[in-house]
Parts: structure tokens; C-alpha cells; sequence
């Protein structure tokens, strides 16, 4: 299992988003910091994709991903906890947010998930009220979320991750 949450450094007190495995902590998101963080630097490519043929491609958006928030990634950590979560929300809003489609339309959720928190922010998707969509958009690896291109937003990306000023943690495998 892997257990990401703020943890404390031992030798200056600053705050990393981490990740724990078999009792092994390791900075995650921006701040893995760039020595971690480049895929240039990587040495397991054949290990992550044994097949030739698909380990440039990898390699190639790996690097693409990485070079266009290069200058995000810092090793220097957070003075709060808080602060760490909210830059691996960060990090997870650049990254982790996938834009397919799915099968049969169904009713776009960002009005229902956002009422109540932004009343004045959040209405329906056009005059006629819900909007039905097809596009189904994947934050990160557990949320799923139906929304319609007007919702499509990093503001509502953000509002169903979790609220900024809030300590994230995750458990999986």
C-alpha cells in the first residue's frame, strides 16, 4: 500500500507531499524536486516499458510533461503542512486530469458537486438547466467525474479534488 501525505523533514523542519511504501518516505509530486522529478535522469525505462517500441514514446511524453512545469519542481519544501498538500494539488491539477468519453450521455455532475459549496459560481451548464455530456474526466486515479464543456475548468477540477487549505492524504496501491 502507499500512504501520500505532508510529512515533517528531520533535518530543517519544512514540510514534502510524501509517499510511503514498505516504510519508505519519498517526495512526491513538485516536490520530488528536479534532481528526482526529470525523466532525463531516469534509469528504469526498460523496466517501466520492456517493449522497444513503446519506451521512446513514454520517454518522449514523459519529458514533454515534465519540461512544461519544470520550473515547479523545487526541493527547498513548505513552511505548513497545508502548504505541501496544496502544491501536490497543484501538481495533481497539471498532471493528473484526463479527458475521454463515455457511454450513454449522462448528466454533467459539476452543478449538483458545486452548488452547495459556490452557489454564486456554479449554475447550470446553459439556460435550459444540466447539460447531459458524453466527456468523462479522470482526476487522478480514483475520481471520475462527468462534466460538460462549459464545466471543463480547472476551477471545478480543483472544487472536486478537495478544497485548497485542507491537508489531501491518499491510500492506495
Amino acid at each position: 500500500m502507499n500512504y501520500d501525505h505532508p510529512s515533517r523533514r528531520q533535518a530543517d523542519q519544512r514540510w514534502d507531499m510524501t509517499s510511503m511504501n514498505d516504510r519508505r518516505v519519498h517526495p512526491i509530486g513538485y516536490c520530488a524536486g528536479p534532481e528526482r522529478a526529470n525523466p532525463r535522469k531516469w534509469t528504469s525505462w526498460d523496466l517501466m516499458y520492456p517493449a522497444v517500441e513503446y519506451r521512446e514514446a513514454a520517454k518522449a511524453r514523459e519529458i514533454a510533461r515534465y519540461d512544461a512545469h519544470a520550473d515547479r519542481y523545487h526541493a527547498n519544501g513548505h513552511a505548513t503542512d497545508v502548504e505541501a498538500s496544496d502544491c501536490y494539488l497543484d501538481y495533481r491539477l497539471d498532471h493528473d486530469v484526463c479527458v475521454g468519453t463515455g457511454t450513454p450521455p449522462s448528466v454533467c455532475e459539476a452543478d449538483d458537486a458545486n452548488r452547495r459549496a459556490r452557489p454564486e459560481r456554479f449554475g447550470d451548464c446553459d439556460e435550459r438547466g444540466p447539460a447531459l455530456t458524453y466527456a468523462v474526466v479522470h482526476l487522478g486515479e480514483w475520481r471520475i467525474a462527468r462534466l460538460c464543456p462549459a464545466h471543463q475548468t480547472r476551477e471545478v477540477y480543483e472544487r472536486l479534488l478537495g478544497p485548497r487549505g485542507t491537508i489531501h492524504t491518499s491510500v492506495h496501491s
